[in-house]
């Protein structure tokens, strides 16, 4: 059998319009959103070079990106990321950055090892917010992510923050080498105590003075509420100048609790992202009773600097099919304007009137679908299916209404239709996430 014929390469897949739909509305409830904020969208290229990816300090193996050869002799990648092309371009541009917000809809291309079929494409929405280096800045950018999970109908989560500069110092202090930090982030990510204990145990313990070695060894307990943590962090005696990325962090704290936020933010100053290029701070979102990230974010300066302009800039991205995947766990519902208002039904030798009738509907709004009238029993099981909310039977001397909804069966004269539509305002329609 030839395969190509039945299946899709790996970690590609078709995209049915009952689970394609949900994601357009997920899309534009996200793009409004960002609009209200002030963000304008863009759009970055599908495909970029495989060196602008290798250069970086992002996380992805270079396996795991799609690389292709142009006619050029080019290596390129599709974009296993949105944030990296979208700093070379701000800081490429000519337009002045300051305070300058931009937002995105767009496929990505990623995979822990193309290998594996857990290697996909998915889309992500975001947005990047350049030319502010302030709490507030900060602030506006987490909270927009807050406000986005809210508005596609998830109550119970929570963001995570933290400042990864004060995790970096600490191990600066520590004097690991570059082998002992990768492996001290590993135990940290895993949160195994007992490994952790053993490492500062054999990686010259006595050096570290006893507060810092005490902090170390406790770092993956530095979770919960932003008071708790801060005073958690107290009793380890450190300068001021090892305070100051928690002083900043508190700081954004408060704006998000003055502006009535605060119930969903956590901090967890052993949060470490797989991306390298955060600098300052740093946030993921999780939804209760969902295991995986499903937002995350944080400061990237040294990101437009590495492009030859530095700028201030953070954001977040939100992956739209794990927030599919999340409603169909929760049995969630979404408001959908993708159905049918009325399906018409004739016979052969008065197509053209019935076609003149769903025209004048359609030109007041309202969405139409033609069929031969045929088997009558089999059309309307078939709008059923479909959620079409009434059938009309074209008839010259008056149209037939079947009711789908009320179950009830009228005839109304072709003007007295067509006036009553001036009237009756299109519905939004409750479906399931499939």
């Amino acid at each position: 059998m030839e395969y190509f014929k039945s299946q899709v390469p790996r970690g590609a897949k078709y995209e049915y319009y009952t689970s394609f739909e949900p994601k357009e509305i997920i899309s534009g409830q996200l793009k409004k959103l960002f609009h209200q904020y002030g963000y304008r969208q863009i759009a970055v290229p599908t495909f970029e070079y495989f060196d602008l990816f290798k250069a970086s300090k992002g996380p992805l193996e270079h396996s795991a990106m799609l690389k292709f050869i142009d006619p050029a002799g080019d290596v390129l990648v599709l974009r296993p990321d949105c944030t990296l092309p979208i700093a070379k371009m701000v800081a490429n541009s000519k337009e002045d950055p300051k305070q300058l917000r931009l937002s995105y809809i767009s496929n990505v291309f990623r995979g822990n090892d193309l290998n594996e079929s857990s290697a996909t494409e998915f889309t992500q929405g975001g947005i990047e917010y350049f030319g502010d280096g302030s709490p507030g800045g900060e602030a506006e950018v987490i909270l927009i992510a807050i406000k986005a999970l809210i508005q596609l109908g998830f109550q119970e989560f929570q963001l995570d923050l933290s400042n990864i500069h004060f995790f970096k110092n600490l191990l600066a202090r520590a004097d690991f080498s570059p082998e002992d930090q990768q492996q001290y982030k590993a135990f940290i990510r895993e949160k195994n105590f007992t490994a952790l204990d053993g490492f500062l145990k054999s990686t010259g313990e006595s050096s570290i003075p006893e507060n810092l070695r005490s902090l170390l060894r406790a770092m993956p307990n530095l979770y919960g509420k932003p008071d708790k943590v801060f005073a958690k962090v107290a009793n380890y005696n450190l300068s001021q100048e090892d305070l100051k990325p928690l002083k900043h962090l508190r700081r954004v704290v408060e704006i998000l609790q003055e502006y009535g936020y605060g119930k969903y933010i956590r901090l967890d100053l052993s949060l470490i992202n797989h991306f390298d290029y955060y600098d300052g701070i740093l946030f993921q979102g999780y939804l209760s009773g969902h295991g995986k990230v499903i937002v995350q974010g944080g400061r990237y300066d040294p990101l437009t600097e590495s492009f030859g302009r530095k700028i201030p800039s953070l954001g977040f991205g939100i992956n739209i099919d794990e927030v599919i995947q999340a409603m169909k766990k929760f049995n969630q519902s979404i408001e959908s304007p993708y159905y049918t208002d009325y399906l018409v039904l004739y016979e052969d030798q008065e197509r053209t009137e019935a076609f003149q009738i769903a025209e004048t509907i359609r030109n007041k709004g309202f969405v139409v679908e033609m069929n031969a009238k045929a088997d009558l029993k089999e059309q309307i099981l078939g709008a059923q299916r479909k959620n079409i909310k009434e059938i009309i039977v074209y008839n010259r001397e008056r149209l037939e209404l079947i009711d789908l909804i009320g179950d009830d069966v009228s005839k109304v004269y072709q003007n007295t239709f067509i006036k009553s539509l001036d009237d009756k305002d299109r519905n939004f329609s409750m479906v399931p996430i499939h």
